[in-house]
């Protein structure tokens, strides 16, 4: 699944509208969350925080 899904997907479930209001929430910068929302690189830490915000946790499982 794609990042942009989830992110989408999370926002919808809170009721955040659009990348404004989700940079405005967290204080995360505008551009960055719109590369996120777009499926651009913006880093795995910035995803995590912007979900983790919206009540999500980010787990790894590795695999052999």
């Amino acid at each position: 699944m794609k990042i942009s899904v989830l992110l989408k997907t999370a926002m919808a479930n809170k009721g955040i509208k659009n990348a404004t209001e989700l940079s405005k929430l967290t204080g995360v910068k505008y551009g960055t969350v719109a590369r996120a929302i777009n499926d651009e690189n913006v880093g795995i830490v910035v995803i995590e925080g912007l979900l983790d915000f919206m009540g999500y946790q980010v787990t790894m499982e590795l695999s052999k």
